[in-house]
């Protein structure tokens, strides 16, 4: 019963330490070889529960369930071994000659062992039990433990050998470490069949994988997605820094005229889609900057243009504004203030009547609405709109010209 507790210690044990192997897929969002190490898992748990059953059965003396139970041992064990020499040669990436004799050799191992099971039910080459009842270990038995410890112990060098070339990555080392283990552990257990030594091989060995390569892979990738998003993070704010460059005007701050092309764009689909659009284009364009220019400098006709792109914001507030040109200016009306259009240009209309008084900043304006049934795309607007601001422009210029005089 010892032997058998002491293997059901390990199974809960290994269930417990590689749960997220088991259950959860934690592993494998990140990491590409979980698959393999897990079926060698699950194979070393289910040899575990052979392993288990054989000391209850052999304790009570019931051989011939002790006789299956010992097949399958045997099965399982082969199957380890197989599933070991796959995942150390997935996972170091050495899937070439030398590689593939290994992983090739397990996998023959497993089938010839297979096969002498069967003959031992007709001739007993692998073990038996005696008339009452007493395990007997037969050569090739002898013969498997011993093509399992030269199989441990050459993975055990591939690993070895790998870190060494790849500038000693120590997780490799650790694996060459585990096979290395079971290598020693299966010589023992090669004199001493009566204990669980290969239990506390596989014990220690998953543990040591567990802890030291799973986990360590985990927070290196972990470390690597924390850089990339940092990565793109910076990206996405440099995107944002060039977009707000391309689609934000320097100066006043408002939509550039990049943007305005692109918002162009976005009504003409929508105009053609039919969608059944309500909107109207006010063209702005500042007077007397050419003058303020010239006259008192640059700095103070950027002034004047802040000024004029302040008053347009002010009573638009809820509406997209475009510069699309040194002092020429375009709103969208759509909304509230389009609805409201009337009012908030005879409000408009009125700051810059105002403003030809004090001297202030003067913005020549003209609207015109979308007409389904007539516009077929949104310059047809543009331009009335724009037509009637030149006419505003020209009225405002013989109001000056007036109160001049």
């Amino acid at each position: 019963m010892y032997y058998s507790s002491y293997a059901l210690l390990t199974i809960i044990l290994i269930v417990i330490c590689n749960y997220d192997v088991f259950v959860k897929d934690d592993y494998f969002e990140i990491l590409e070889d979980v698959g393999p190490y897990r079926h060698y898992l699950c194979a070393v748990v289910v040899f575990l529960i052979t392993d288990t059953m054989w000391g209850v059965l052999y304790e009570y003396h019931l051989v011939a369930l002790c006789y299956i139970d010992t097949v399958l041992y045997f099965v399982t064990l082969s199957t380890v071994l197989y599933l070991w020499t796959r995942y150390v040669v997935i996972y170091l990436k050495t899937e070439d000659k030398i590689g593939t004799i290994i992983m090739k050799s397990g996998a023959l191992a497993a089938i010839v062992t297979i096969i002498l099971l069967i003959v031992n039910f007709f001739h007993p080459i692998f073990f038996k039990f005696t008339l009452d009842g007493v395990y007997v270990p037969k050569v090739m038995r002898n013969v498997l433990v011993t093509i399992e410890v030269v199989l441990y112990f050459s993975s055990s060098m591939l690993a070895f050998y790998v870190s060494r070339k790849q500038k000693n990555n120590y997780r490799f080392r650790v694996v060459g470490g585990v096979g290395l283990l079971l290598t020693v552990f299966g010589v023992m257990q090669f004199y001493v069949d009566k204990l669980p030594l290969s239990t506390i091989g596989y014990t220690i060995g998953t543990s040591l994988l567990h802890s030291f390569v799973l986990e360590d892979e985990k927070k290196e990738s972990n470390r690597r997605l924390k850089r990339l998003l940092e990565h793109e993070k910076k990206q996405y704010e440099e995107l944002e820094r060039t977009r707000k460059i391309a689609f934000v005007d320097a100066l006043t701050g408002v939509h550039s005229k990049h943007s305005y092309f692109e918002y162009e764009k976005v009504l003409n689909k929508r105009i053609e889609n039919k969608e059944g659009l309500q909107f109207a284009v006010i063209v702005f364009d500042l007077n007397n900057l050419k003058k303020i220019n010239d006259e008192l400098g640059h700095d103070c006709g950027d002034k004047y243009i802040k000024d004029g792109c302040k008053l347009i914001c002010n009573v638009f507030a809820h509406s997209p504004i475009f510069r699309v040109g040194g002092d020429e200016f375009v709103a969208v009306l759509q909304g509230r203030d389009y609805l409201n259009r009337e009012y908030l240009t005879k409000t408009f209309s009125r700051m810059v009547m105002n403003n030809t008084e004090i001297n202030g900043v003067v913005v020549a304006w003209g609207m015109d609405e979308y007409i389904v049934e007539k516009d077929d795309d949104y310059q047809a607007v543009f331009e009335r709109a724009d037509k009637k601001m030149y006419e505003n422009k020209r009225q405002l210029k013989e109001k000056k010209v007036f109160n001049d005089v």
